[in-house]
Order: structure tokens, then sequence, then C-alpha cells
């Protein structure tokens, strides 16, 4: 039998085989960030094909931090419940499912902003305040929380694609 079918360990979460299914975006949640049906439905066609680990395409932190239309948010309790119902749904078929948070950074729609200030491709951006990335840091921390209350078993934080966190933060 191939290894692709035996469990495996990510620290102490075993997850059932080999399978991993990468987050992607989707532009299926309201004008509030919370998900719509399509994409609960989405999430249960691939556990039901079995899927070790299924990565949950990114959720916005904070309102300002949000990188475009339909994006989902975990940043409010308001999320939870559609949130805990994905995951329930996903470990109703034995598979794991991880989040990943971000923060859109210069690609923001609300608030363009990053590390230092940014200036390319006819893209601008402002330069946070050390309080504003403090701030940011525990947006981070309560997004993880509320990932954690809606079951998810583990949490990604997304730093590529320009959002916040694939910038440089040395002034921390």
């Amino acid at each position: 039998m191939s290894k692709l079918f035996t469990p495996f360990r990510i620290g102490n979460l075993l997850i059932k085989n080999r399978f991993v299914r990468s987050a992607t975006t989707s532009y299926w949640s309201d004008d509030q960030g919370i998900l719509s049906d399509p994409i609960i439905e989405l999430y249960k066609e691939l556990a039901e094909g079995d899927l070790g680990l299924i990565i949950k395409g990114h959720s916005y932190i904070n309102e300002k931090g949000k990188a475009h239309s339909k994006q989902s948010g975990l940043n409010s309790k308001k999320h939870l419940p559609r949130m805990k119902e994905l995951t329930d749904l996903v470990h109703s078929y034995g598979s794991k499912i991880i989040t990943q948070i971000n923060h859109g950074g210069y690609t923001a729609r609300a608030d363009r902003a990053t590390a230092s200030s940014y200036s390319r491709d006819n893209l601008e951006a402002r330069e946070l305040s050390l309080d504003e990335i403090s701030s940011i840091v525990e947006d981070f921390a309560k997004a993880a929380e509320y990932a954690i209350e809606a079951g998810f078993d583990g949490i990604q934080i997304h730093a590529a694609h320009g959002y916040l966190v694939s910038h440089n933060f040395s002034l921390i």
C-alpha cells in the first residue's frame, strides 16, 4: 500500500492520510465575512473525498485588513457559528481542518498599510505606527483564539502575496 494512505503527525495532530488540500481564496462569504452555503458545500465535498487535511482559505483578522470582497472574517463572534458548522462538518468525515488568517497589508481594501511606506506599480501604502503594529499583533492573537473556539485543528498565518506579514517587520 502506498504511503499516501498512511497516517502522519504534524506536532500533536494526527492526520488520517497524506492528502492535503492547500488553501485557496474563495469569494463565498457575505459582506460581513460570514461563510455562505456554497463554501460549506465545497468543504463538505472535499472532506467526503477522504482528504486527511484541509487548509481553509484566508480570513481577515480585522476590517481594515480585508484583502478582497466576499472574504471570510475571523475577527468577531458573529463569524463563529458558520465556522463551527464548517469544522464540525469536516470532522464528521474524519478529516482535519486548519484555517489561514491574514491582514491584507498593502493590498487591503480599506487601509493600504505596511511596516514602512510603499509605492510600486501604481500601488501606494502608508507606514503603520508602532501602536498600530501592536494592535494588529493583538488582532492576530484574537483571530487565533476565535479559530480555536470554532474548532479548527490549527492556524496558518498567511505571509505571501503582499499581505502584511510578508513584509519586513524589523522595526519591532
